[in-house]
């Protein structure tokens, strides 16, 4: 409620008439859902060759043979179509042309493999899947690379790239290719063949309490560390999450305090006025008027804290005319004290022959004020109930109604 009363009094209407249409709106959007006929279908769209069976979820009403009515959901998997010869055919083809264009690697060529070859995944609404074979056994690695612990050095050989649809419906074409390894291993050799020595020590059944680490593998010199966790990111992370919370804590408080000063002030301003023309009537100046308000015993209220702080500047040596323009810039929240600040100062620079008649006139309208907020604050009152008023009327409106369309049914 705190957050809502920061929203000016239009402002609070409009949310409050948005929040009415959205409440109508779903009141009247759940009568259609409990009327709403269901929609039937009577076909099921079959996923292409190339796609992927998919879930199929049905409601099924059926009339049983003694006239009773059976409603049941229904749940399973529909399946991809099979393809006629022609499209496997096709898709066969189109593989093939894709395979014997890619298989070579960027930057190489049949006459100079030295890393390997490419094997496809998958290419776009095209169901096979690719294989290949090497007449030199062990010469590639599952994923293409070249074996440099079969194929030592430079060798001519034939590869076997094969497009499959399924067990009965293959197609296979024959690449005649030069293999000359660069001499050092591929990345992804690298690291399959440290893996696979590394799960061999790990699943020995030693009885020694240490395992010792190779230092070469594969004729590749190799070094372990214990993965160091970095400090400095989570720290960084934390300090600008605690920076940022306190950034909006304080600003928060302040912004609590600013609104709280403003409301004390604005109250305690015709008060403050009135006084102040009373005593200036029974023949104090206005320096003395200021220091008696700001010793009165009593609670320390935003006012007189201003008040204390102007004394403290005219005592520590600054002038009576600097000490009220300060006291109306601290005090700019509620532009009735600047107006006030403007007269004390005037006052100074012309002559203090008119300024009790232009304070009375500004404490009349002082008290105007107050009599306005008064009754704005009670338009406030009557706003604040209108909200839950309207959603007892709803409350009400869907418990009369709700059961009456069910029994319609």
């Amino acid at each position: 409620m705190e957050y809502f009363n920061k929203f000016k009094p239009e402002q609070k209407k409009k949310l409050i008439l948005a929040a009415i249409a959205g409440i109508i709106i779903t009141f009247f959007a759940g009568i259609n859902d409990l009327t709403a006929r269901e929609k039937g279908i009577a076909v099921l769209k079959r996923p292409e060759v190339y796609e992927d069976s998919k879930s199929c979820r049905l409601t099924v009403k059926a009339a049983g043979r003694d006239g009773s009515r059976d409603e049941f959901d229904f749940a399973g998997m529909i399946h991809a179509r099979k393809a006629s010869d022609d499209e496997i055919d096709a898709f066969l083809d189109q593989a093939m042309e894709y395979y014997g264009k890619s298989f070579i690697r960027k930057g190489e060529s049949r006459k100079a493999v030295r890393s390997g070859i490419n094997i496809p995944k998958s290419i776009p609404e095209n169901p096979c899947s690719f294989e290949f074979s090497c007449d030199v056994t062990g010469a590639f690695s599952d994923e293409g690379n070249i074996n440099t612990s079969i194929v030592k050095g430079e060798m001519d050989t034939t590869v076997t790239l094969t497009v499959v649809y399924d067990k009965d419906n293959k197609l296979s074409k024959k690449y005649a290719i030069h293999l000359a390894p660069d001499g050092s291993m591929p990345k992804e050799t690298v690291e399959e063949s440290v893996k696979n020595v590394l799960n061999t020590i790990l699943e020995g059944d030693d009885i020694k309490k240490e395992i010792p680490l190779p230092k070469a593998i594969g004729g590749i010199r190799v070094k372990f560390f214990e993965p160091q966790e970095l400090m400095a990111p989570k720290c960084l992370m934390l300090s600008v999450f605690v920076v940022m919370a306190l950034a909006f804590v304080y600003k928060d408080r302040n912004e609590e305090k600013s609104v709280k000063k403003r409301a004390e002030l604005k109250e305690a301003y015709a008060d403050f006025a009135g006084r102040v023309v009373i005593l200036l009537g029974a023949g104090l100046t206005m320096s003395e008027i200021i220091r008696k308000l700001a010793k009165e015993k009593g609670k320390e209220t935003a006012l007189k804290k201003e008040l204390q702080i102007t004394v403290r500047q005219m005592d520590n040596g600054m002038t009576e005319r600097e000490a009220y323009e300060s006291f109306g810039k601290r005090c700019a929240d509620c532009p009735d004290y600047m107006k006030f600040s403007s007269i004390l100062i005037e006052s100074l620079r012309l002559g203090a022959g008119r300024l009790l008649d232009r304070l009375s006139d500004e404490s009349e309208t002082a008290l105007e004020k107050r009599k306005n907020n008064a009754a704005e604050n009670g338009s406030k009152a009557d706003t604040k109930m209108l909200l839950p008023m309207m959603l007892q009327l709803v409350l009400v409106m869907a418990m009369i109604m709700v059961p009456a369309f069910m029994t319609a049914q």
